[in-house]
């Protein structure tokens, strides 16, 4: 498909998501909320482009109109379990999950693989690796932190394997120059107690060159360093 082709098709697909989202409320009822989030939509942008008169929208009305309709912004334009492929760059389609997941920073971009699945090893997957580090730590520490909350209130033995993981975590995302998210008081003030005994190299079994192997869920308490600030 022509590139400007592509790009009406892509906003053409924006609309009739915005359109069967906000099903029976009309469009100065959408354009109010947008407003309430600091962004007016006029009424009158919106219906230009459900009804087509309009073949572009830029990614803040994207933005925007997602969350007044309580929607991922990528499943405006990746309309998942509503169309089986989608085509996400000019002339390449993609299954649509796979679509959402490399638009979230979830996954490689399926046609940078040997085979269309299995990502695939070289400069390219490792600078995609880099630049996706930030959404794998993220979810890595969300998952530690719900560990512990678990672990606090069910199996007290498990705080000794998820309090030393997040802790490394935490000091792999500063290394990594993120900054990590703000902790209950009771975590954070576990995560500087120190733990005995021998300190590993938190790069033994990865590294920030390799953001997602560094921190897997087969995590041992015992290969990771023992201190560190939170």
């Amino acid at each position: 498909m022509p590139q400007d082709d592509w790009a009406t098709e892509l906003t053409t697909r924006i609309a009739a998501e915005i359109r069967r989202l906000r099903g029976n409320r009309s469009a100065q009822w959408l354009s109010d909320n947008t407003a309430e989030l600091g962004y007016r939509v006029a009424r009158s942008r919106i219906s230009d482009l459900e009804v087509g008169r309009r073949t572009r929208i830029d990614l803040a009305e994207l933005l925007v109109l997602a969350r007044a309709l309580g929607v991922s912004p990528a499943l405006l334009a990746m309309p998942l379990g509503r169309e089986e492929v989608v085509e996400v760059l000019p002339g390449q389609e993609l299954e649509t999950w796979s679509a959402v997941k490399w638009f979230a920073g979830m996954d490689i971009f399926p046609g940078d693989s040997p085979d269309g699945d299995v990502p695939a090893i070289g400069e390219d997957f490792r600078a995609w690796q880099l630049a996706t580090a930030p959404v794998y730590y993220f979810q890595q520490h969300q998952d530690a932190v719900a560990d512990w909350l678990i672990g606090t209130a069910e199996s007290p033995n498990e705080l000794a394997r998820t309090v030393p993981a997040l802790r490394w975590l935490r000091n792999s995302m500063r290394r990594a120059g993120l900054h990590p998210p703000a902790l209950d008081p009771e975590l954070e003030r576990i995560l500087h107690v120190p733990t005995h005994g021998p300190a590993a190299d938190p790069r033994r079994r990865g590294s920030l060159a390799e953001p997602h192997d560094a921190v897997s869920d087969e995590y041992e308490a015992e290969d990771r360093p023992a201190g560190g600030a939170s």
